[in-house]
């Protein structure tokens, strides 16, 4: 089974609806920025305000995503019946706008989305939030990387030289 990009679509849409903050990261958020699917996806990605962690959870079921994993402040995954799933990258804002990954950076230090590095892209011929290919370059240091890693960073790398 594969994260379709309508369901993608209907989790931004109803994310909107709730006035949750959401930004695609991950796999998903590399095909938004090329402005078309590359390769299937197991899940989705997305960086979400920590304080508001709850209200997606609570969207997510409407969905039938259920709570699978819960790693606070660092990390939540929902979960659906199909086994798709949405893993949820909570951040805190600083007074200069960087977002803060607490314990998720390399060696449990804390992981940073600077402001600039928030961005937009598209998905089934839709506008989406995602971060910028710099940003999500820089993710995908400090770990070896898969077949799916290396394929994001081949585009993200082409994205770059542009």
């Amino acid at each position: 089974m594969s994260f379709s990009a309508e369901l993608v679509i209907a989790v931004i849409d109803s994310l909107a609806a709730s006035v949750v903050s959401r930004t695609i990261d991950g796999g998903w958020g590399v095909d938004a920025l090329t402005g078309h699917q590359t390769r299937d996806h197991e899940d989705l990605d997305l960086v979400v305000k920590l304080e508001e962690i709850d209200a997606v959870l609570e969207t997510l079921r409407g969905l039938g995503f259920e709570l699978h994993l819960d790693l606070r402040p660092t990390r939540v995954v929902a979960k659906h019946a199909d086994g798709l799933w949405v893993d949820l990258h909570p951040v805190e804002f600083d007074s200069s706008g960087t977002g803060w990954q607490r314990g998720a950076g390399r060696e449990g230090s804390d992981c940073p989305y600077p402001s600039d590095g928030f961005s937009e892209g598209t998905i089934a011929g839709r506008t989406v939030p995602c971060l910028s290919a710099a940003l999500q370059v820089l993710h995908h240091q400090g770990y070896e990387p898969h077949d799916k890693d290396r394929h994001d960073l081949e585009l993200l790398s082409a994205l770059l030289s542009r």
